[in-house]
Parts: C-alpha cells; sequence; structure tokens
C-alpha cells in the first residue's frame, strides 16, 4: 500500500509538471483595456502558472501603461474563464504607474484552485483609477557649474486624501560626477510658501533620480502650482591643470637630464613618479632625507611607508612609487588654488657623489 501511495503521488506531482509545461507553451494572449481618461492598458504574455508550493494555479504577464497618465493609483478586475464559463475574478491595484513604464502583473497565487483546460480565456476592465497631475511646466533647468540638473515630470501625488506631495525625477546633464548636490525648492500656495530641500549623493553624470518631497505639499491637487528650483550647494571632483616649473617648466611633469629621467604622476590624493637611472653607477634614495612641500609651503616627510627605506636603482632600471600625500580639495574649494605651488625635494647619491633635486609644480588652472 506504501508502495502505491508513493507511486500514485509521484505521478500526480508529474503530471502537474507536464500540465505546467502545457501552459507554459500556450499562445500568449494580449488583452487591450481602454483607460477612462484616454489611452489603453496592455496586458500580455499572460499566462497560466503552476504554484508548486501551494498546489494552485495563477496568471502572469505584464501590463504597459499607454495611456497619456502617471497614475497614483490604477485598478482592474481581472476575470479568468474556462470556456464560456466564468472560473474566477480578482482585483488588484498599481500604484505610481508611470506612462510608458511595463509592470509584472501579479494577482493572488491562489486565484485558480483547481486546473483550467486549453480553452482559458481573460478579460479585464478597468475599475477606476487617479491620475498623478502633472504640473504646468512639467520640466524646470537649473544651471549649475558644468552644465545644468534638468526636473522632469513634476506632478503631485497623493500621500492622503487630503495631501499630495510633489515628486518627479532628475537628470545629471553636467559635465561631471557629482559627490553631493543640493537644491532649495520653493511653492506659493494660498497657505503662503512651502520650501523643502533635495540632496543627492554620488550623483553620476547623465544618470537619473527620482525623488519626493513632502515639505512641498498641497490639500488638493492643483495643478496651478508652480515650483521654483534654485541650485544650492555642490561637490564635485575638480579637474586640476598642473605644471612643472622647477628644474625646467614644462606642462608634461618630466624632468630628464644625464643622470636620471623622471616623470611625475599627480592626483587628487597625493605625487607619485617613475624614476630611470640612465647613468652606468647605482643611484641611491635615502627618504628619510627626502621632503614633501604642501601648497601652504610647510615642508613634511615622504610617505610613512618610505620614510625610513634607502631604495637603491641599478643601472638602467626604474622605480615606480608614490612619495607625498597632498589632499587637493573638491570644487568649488579647489578654485582658491590656482596659482598655488608645491613640490619634492628629492637628494640622491650618484655612484659616491649626491646631488639635490627640487622639484616644484605650480596649480595652472583649475577646471569646475
Amino acid at each position: 500500500m506504501t508502495n502505491r501511495i508513493t507511486i500514485t503521488a509521484a505521478l500526480t506531482t508529474f503530471a502537474l509538471f507536464i500540465a505546467g509545461i502545457t501552459y507554459a507553451q500556450q499562445a500568449s494572449p494580449t488583452v487591450t483595456v481602454p483607460a477612462s481618461e484616454g489611452g489603453q492598458f496592455i496586458f500580455r504574455n499572460l499566462r497560466v502558472s503552476l504554484v508548486s508550493s501551494l498546489l494552485t494555479w495563477t496568471v502572469e504577464g505584464e501590463v504597459i501603461n499607454r495611456t497619456s497618465k502617471h497614475w497614483a493609483t490604477a485598478r482592474f478586475i481581472f476575470f479568468v474563464y474556462d470556456g464560456g464559463t466564468k472560473i474566477t475574478e480578482a482585483d488588484f491595484e498599481l500604484r505610481d504607474f508611470e506612462k510608458g513604464a511595463s509592470r509584472k502583473l501579479e494577482l493572488p497565487s491562489d486565484l485558480l484552485a483547481v486546473e483550467p483546460s486549453t480553452a482559458v480565456r481573460y478579460e479585464i476592465h478597468f475599475a477606476f483609477g487617479e491620475p498623478a497631475p502633472e504640473l504646468s511646466p512639467s520640466t524646470i533647468a537649473v544651471p549649475v557649474p558644468g552644465g545644468k540638473f534638468t526636473f522632469r515630470n513634476l506632478r503631485l501625488f497623493p500621500l492622503s486624501v487630503s495631501a499630495w506631495q510633489l515628486e518627479g525625477e532628475v537628470v545629471n546633464q553636467t559635465n561631471k560626477n557629482w559627490k553631493s548636490v543640493e537644491f532649495t525648492v520653493r511653492a506659493r500656495t494660498a497657505e503662503g510658501m512651502l520650501e523643502g530641500t533635495l540632496t543627492f549623493e554620488d550623483f553620476a553624470q547623465n544618470s537619473v533620480r527620482k525623488f519626493e518631497l513632502p515639505e512641498v505639499s498641497v490639500q488638493t491637487p492643483d495643478t496651478s502650482l508652480k515650483p521654483t528650483i534654485a541650485f544650492k550647494t555642490g561637490v564635485s571632483p575638480a579637474r586640476y591643470v598642473f605644471m612643472m616649473i622647477k628644474p625646467t617648466a614644462n606642462r608634461n611633469l618630466v624632468f630628464e637630464d644625464a643622470n636620471i629621467n623622471i616623470e611625475f604622476v599627480i592626483v587628487q590624493k597625493g605625487i607619485g613618479f617613475t624614476l630611470r637611472n640612465r647613468t652606468e653607477v647605482p643611484i641611491t634614495v635615502d627618504w628619510s632625507k627626502a621632503s614633501c612641500v604642501g601648497i601652504d609651503g610647510v615642508a613634511y616627510s615622504a610617505l610613512p611607508s618610505l620614510a625610513r627605506q634607502v631604495q637603491t636603482v641599478p643601472p638602467e632600471a626604474r622605480i615606480e612609487t608614490a612619495a607625498c600625500f597632498l589632499e587637493f580639495p573638491d570644487a568649488p574649494q579647489a578654485n582658491a588654488l590656482k596659482g598655488k605651488s608645491f613640490g619634492i625635494f628629492l637628494p640622491l647619491q650618484i655612484g659616491k657623489s649626491m646631488k639635490d633635486y627640487n622639484f616644484i609644480f605650480r596649480i595652472q588652472d583649475v577646471e569646475p
């Protein structure tokens, strides 16, 4: 008897599995549902799906908003027919449904208690909905250093029956990434002036962020609300233009004589270089005698990892190393550093003789 029960259960599971495959292979119908304010919702890729954990059936698919509205809420009634017989119905709601957007259809997992036939068909009705009214104008461009941020799809979204908040999205149309950027939003209503602050962190160039601002909310969806948006402050990586001014002036940050060829790399956190020995004798770098000079003119030791080291560069060989920690600020503080100088003092023992090299650099320009 036990074996018979086990075999029966296995066959039942297999039958359900095969039925699931059968439904998955059916042609996926598309249902067009007119909206109350024009346009339509497209339900597509509709298919019956087995919920194996419950041994029930549901309907999966997706819905596309092909109306001209951004819907705060949109409610539908979904009917399932097996042939000419209605076997179930369910209502469901989509919230914050943007025009042109696509959403996964999520119906109850126990929508169907019994296995439907392959003659299943669907009927979908739009019950009611609440559009999130767009403001006019719905787009505001805010100029900032290096370009602009465009606030678009500005609309009022219901928080409750008596509160509609400002929301939308913003595009970084500047020539850089922003570590942080802050805007002030104001709107005058019958009750007075509303004001809020929008802050975005790590806002990459050409990317889009959504926002909502409960501080700017009204009691009714009044589309005559005309918010103003102003740039308040921001932090972005500055683009520094460096120039070597001693021992020789050049923009390539390279120096060469009979003894060495040295090429500097200056980044926002400090100075590094590649030094090549052009002689036929060893060159020794005693880092305890080297000094870095900051933009404030104060001398300090090289990186702690180097401070007690002595490096030997064999003939025709090279070393690559970070040398000085120098932190150059982000914009807008960087603008005050234009024209400032800094450097590195590097005494080298070349064979049995000593030669001091004093490299000085200048911040030639700062690009916002």
